[in-house]
């Protein structure tokens, strides 16, 4: 089991989780890249091979049968995570009660809180056996 930190950021090939990869990676900890798609995944966990290790891990939070390989590998690989940060999630600006597609809010729900408790609760017994996740 690894002494180094533990860390998964969902949502992480591009943009703000992203570059919460690139500075975890940076403090030392060996950070798990969450992508829907698993080329765009790679391809940024390769852009930061200087930064420290980053693997990238296929992860669509709506969609949990990609999570539980994810969470199954981490508990098999060190028995624990530290860090969990939910930073998949989609937005639609502009939407009123009254007028919303109802299939678009559907889709943020079941992203922006179906999958990132989802995604907690799987990950839930890997960061109680961190004993002081971050």
């Amino acid at each position: 089991m690894s002494e180094r930190k533990i860390a998964l950021v969902s949502g992480a090939n591009k943009s703000i989780g992203f570059e919460v990869v690139r500075s975890l990676a940076r403090l030392g900890m060996i950070v798990y890249l969450g992508s829907r798609d698993e080329a765009a995944g790679e391809q940024a966990a390769d852009s930061l091979k200087a930064e420290g290790e980053v693997h990238p891990v296929r992860l669509d939070i709506t969609d949990r049968t990609t999570m539980e390989p994810v969470v199954q590998r981490i508990g098999e690989s060190h028995g624990k995570l530290h860090v969990l940060v939910n930073n998949a999630g989609v937005a639609s600006g502009g939407m009123d009660a009254l007028t919303a597609d109802l299939e678009v809010v559907k889709r943020i729900f079941e992203t922006n809180v179906w999958g990132a408790m989802t995604l907690t609760q799987l990950v839930a017994p890997l960061l109680r056996a961190a004993r002081r996740g971050w």
